[in-house]
This record gives structure tokens, sequence and C-alpha cells, in this order.
């Protein structure tokens, strides 16, 4: 009995390579003048600018929600392509912190920003933008901050925007320098630095505590009390007011320290 003979070449059946990754996504939504996105607005709320609302409280409503996901296409300006779509470039948004009527102020600028840039030429390919909705610290757990970021750079985000919370955005530091992904924070803490971190600051620590000082030497106040929040913004920021205070001759006469939820104020229910 003679042994079996190994196929030849001719024999062996051709095997294809196959995509290993989903081809992306054209919605087939842009136009040649503008830059034109898949959503309408940025959340779920239905009508923006409560007529009893205060400007500060911001034009959605409590309890909205992001669009988890929403690309932004730039303007054709008549040219049409082949082969594949081009993949969007993603950007995250890391919520980190319950915004009320606040987070459609924030998505919707964001979606309008990036298609002015587009609209200007800046940048001519698909942007997505990404929001992992991530609340940490002071209500809750500092570490589902770094795994919201963590979700936005496996997603494939070039950049994070957020945290807005000083101690998150501590908490984060590290993570995103090792990591590599860039994160804007919008927070006030001086601290929050590094290659990969920098802030657009939503007010800031030092400026706030020389502003206070300042105002209450303007007033005539030369003897206050204070009382200022445990954690790293408090902790900064009473460091900062205390030299300048100083420096404009008011006297610090009596300090409190708050806890994140302080209780039992005179006069609380």
């Amino acid at each position: 009995m003679s042994g079996s003979r190994p196929a030849s070449p001719e024999q062996e059946q051709t095997q294809y390579a196959q995509r290993l990754f989903p081809a992306p996504v054209d919605h087939g939504i842009a136009r040649p003048d503008r830059a034109v996105s898949t959503v309408e607005r940025g959340t779920d709320t239905v009508a923006y600018n409560d007529p009893d609302g205060r400007w500060y409280e911001g034009g959605g409503r409590v309890g909205e929600k992001a669009v988890e996901s929403i690309a932004v296409y730039p303007p054709t300006r008549g040219v049409a392509t082949q082969g594949d779509p081009f993949e969007p470039v993603k950007i995250g948004i890391l919520v980190d912190m319950d915004l009320g009527q606040l987070l459609s102020d924030w998505v919707d600028s964001t979606i309008l920003a990036i298609e002015d840039a587009l609209n200007e030429g800046v940048y001519d390919r698909p942007v997505k933008v990404i929001t992992a909705d991530a609340r940490g610290l002071p209500r809750e757990n500092y570490l589902k901050v770094r795994r919201g970021y963590q979700k936005l750079v496996d997603d494939g985000c070039v950049v994070v925007l957020g945290p807005m919370i000083s101690d998150n955005s501590l908490n984060l530091m590290d993570t995103v320098n090792r990591t590599g992904v860039a994160c804007l924070g919008w927070t006030g803490s001086v601290k929050f630095a590094g290659d990969y971190c920098f802030t657009v600051a939503n007010g800031d620590i030092p400026t706030e505590s020389v502003m206070g000082a300042n105002w209450c030497a303007q007033q005539g106040h030369t003897k206050v009390g204070f009382f200022w929040e445990k954690g790293s913004s408090g902790d900064h920021y009473s460091e900062y007011f205390r030299t300048a205070a100083q420096n404009v001759g008011v006297e610090i006469i009596k300090e409190v320290r708050l806890g994140p939820d302080p209780r039992g104020f005179p006069g609380e229910p």
C-alpha cells in the first residue's frame, strides 16, 4: 500500500484576505456648501431656553442625555470621491459630573465648533464625537472617570474633552500622560499639567482667590470669615486666598472647612 502524496500547490484551496474590521460608514448626508452633522442637536433636549430659567442654568433641561456618537461631515465642495468612505477622526467628550441644563450647551457648542472648522477648511475629513458619561468625584468614584477616559481611548479618540472637576482631573493626570492621548480639562486646578494634559480653565483657582480678596478690600472689609470645601480645589483655593487676603490687608478671623456635602447648618430642615 503506497503512502498518500501531499497536495500540489495547484490543488490547495486559495485563501483570500478578509477585512479585519468593518468598512467605515458613509451616512450620505454630506453637502457641497457647508458642514453637516448626523443629529439636529447633541442631546435629547426637546426645547431650549426655558422662559422661566436663568441664564447661568444653561439652555437644556435637567436630566438630559448626550447622543453617544455624532458624525460631522465637511462640505464636499463638489468633489466626488471613489473607494471606501473616509473614516472619521474621533474626538471624545468625558462627562464627569451632573451638568444639569448645561450638557446641551457643551455638546452643541462642540458640534458647532467642528462645523466651523470644517467650513473654514481647517480639516477636510469627517469628525466623530463620542461621549462617555462617567461621573466621578465628589459624588461618585474616581475610578469611573479613569475608565470613561480609557473607553474613549479604546474607541480610537485622538483627544478627550473633559473632565471638569479638579479632583477628577488630578486623579486622571497620570493615566493621561502614560496613555499619550491628549486631554483638555475644563478645570480650575493649576496642577493638571503634563505632556498630554491641558486645561481651558472654566474659571481658575488662583485668579478667583485674588478676585475674592480684592473685592473684600474694595468693599472696606478688613476682617472676614472664610469657609472652604475639603478636597483638591478647596485646599488650593484656601492657600491662594490666604496669601491674596494678606497682600491686600484683609484679616481672616475664622476658617471653617466643609465636606463635599455639608449638613447641619443653622436653619437647615
